[in-house]
């Protein structure tokens, strides 16, 4: 075995496959183990890289493939699941994990997707633009129903897309983004007609979509809000798949169904919630709620013992969501219609840093909680909702309450 160079692991509950294959890319072993028999095996491999799925056992199998002097690592499940081409555990889809740590295209791709993923921003924009300010909550509840229904419509056919080449679900990205395209150039009117706004270089600086907010006390209040609520959001999407395996021992196909349940829930209660609330009780209150029952949803999970109690709970969760379209309203408010577009961007940027920072933080607790107990890090989302108060406190009840209850 003096010849492997690299070797990619399925971690299974009961057995490992294993693909192994030498500098030049060639497989020079493949088998199948038993938990014992695998670490028995690797550890009288010599020292090398081993590739494995980011998963609930997986950074366990790390710490002792480290002690065995081995360089394991993680990969993020988006970028192994596009070349998954057929079931689980076969020796096909991890051969193709083995090659997954030197396939630079798809970094090069996700820096591309970043660098053009403003278009959130700018329909925001758009919205508040076109939208009188008493039913902005409604239509931010719209669209975060259309995203809703997208995670559930995208996850279905990429698998259908799947099942014809593992670049099948590239290409309908593709198509479905030039769709999109198509129809902002020939069908979606202007909202500032008549208007062009020179491109100035400052403008390019990230920083700068912060700075117009400097003294303007709400804005900054709310923006924090929002911030921190983006935050707390980052805990199930970073954590729901491997909690739910570690939790409830469920399998891919659970897995699937929850998280298609969770999207119907989150998609009817962001389409038929919202709106109703927000104009009955007022955006603030309608925010105070989102944020206790999304807060309550995360403490029920965390002592959650069997896995059909996460279901129930999916409906505290997806209620929960009224809250930001409430807060994006009350934002929306606090500036003109001339500010809107830099507000969306800043509120984008804000997002994109809890992408960032979110998962670092929440999988980080996990890790350090996980042969404890590993309910820990959803108290910790829970508890973050408490670092709202007192920016509501600045920001609704030095001026911004009142229009915010219109």
């Amino acid at each position: 075995m003096e010849n492997i160079a690299l070797i990619g692991i399925d971690l299974g509950k009961n057995s490992f496959h294993i693909h192994c294959q030498d500098r030049r890319g060639k497989a020079v072993y493949r088998k199948k183990f038993t938990r014992p028999k695998l670490i028995e095996f690797l550890a009288t491999c010599p020292a090398t890289t081993i590739a494995m799925e980011a998963c609930g056992g997986s950074h366990f199998m790390a710490r002792k493939l480290e002690e065995l002097g081995h360089s394991p690592k993680l990969i993020s499940p988006q970028f192994v699941r596009p070349f998954v081409k057929s079931n689980k555990n076969d020796f096909v889809d991890y051969a193709i994990m083995a090659t997954a740590p030197f396939l630079w295209v798809l970094y090069i791709g996700r820096i591309v997707a970043g660098i053009t993923g403003a278009t959130g921003a700018v329909a925001g924009a758009y919205i508040a633009d076109i939208t009188d300010g008493d039913e902005r909550a409604r239509h931010f509840g719209f669209m975060s129903a259309c995203f809703g229904f997208g995670m559930v419509a995208g996850p279905v056919l990429g698998g259908l897309m799947g099942g014809f080449s593992p670049h099948a679900p590239f290409f309908a990205a593709a198509a479905l983004n030039g769709l999109n395209f198509l129809t902002g150039c020939f069908l979606l009117p202007e909202s500032h007609k008549g208007e062009r706004r020179p491109l100035r270089r400052e403008a390019l600086n990230p920083l700068a979509s912060f700075r117009w907010a400097r003294g303007m006390t709400v804005v900054a209040a709310l923006m924090a809000v929002f911030f921190i609520m983006q935050l707390v959001g980052q805990v199930p999407a970073a954590l729901w798949v491997i909690f739910g395996e570690d939790r409830f021992h469920w399998d891919a196909t659970t897995i699937g169904i929850s998280l298609a349940a969770f999207g119907i829930l989150h998609s009817l209660a962001q389409a038929m919630i919202t709106g109703p609330v927000a104009a009955r009780l007022g955006e603030r209150r309608a925010l105070m709620l989102g944020m206790i029952a999304d807060g309550t949803g995360y403490i029920l999970l965390a002592f959650a013992t069997r896995g059909w109690m996460a279901f129930p709970i999916m409906v505290l969760l997806a209620s929960g969501g009224i809250g930001m379209p409430a807060l994006q309203a009350m934002l929306s408010r606090q500036v003109d219609e001339e500010r809107q577009g830099q507000l969306q961007g800043s509120l984008a940027a804000l997002t994109s840093l809890t992408s960032i920072v979110g998962p670092l933080l929440f999988t980080a607790i996990y890790a350090a909680s996980i042969t404890t107990w590993n309910g820990w890090a959803w108290i910790a989302g829970a508890a973050l909702y408490l670092l709202c108060l007192p920016a509501l406190r600045r920001g609704l009840w030095s001026g911004a309450g009142q229009r915010a209850d219109r």
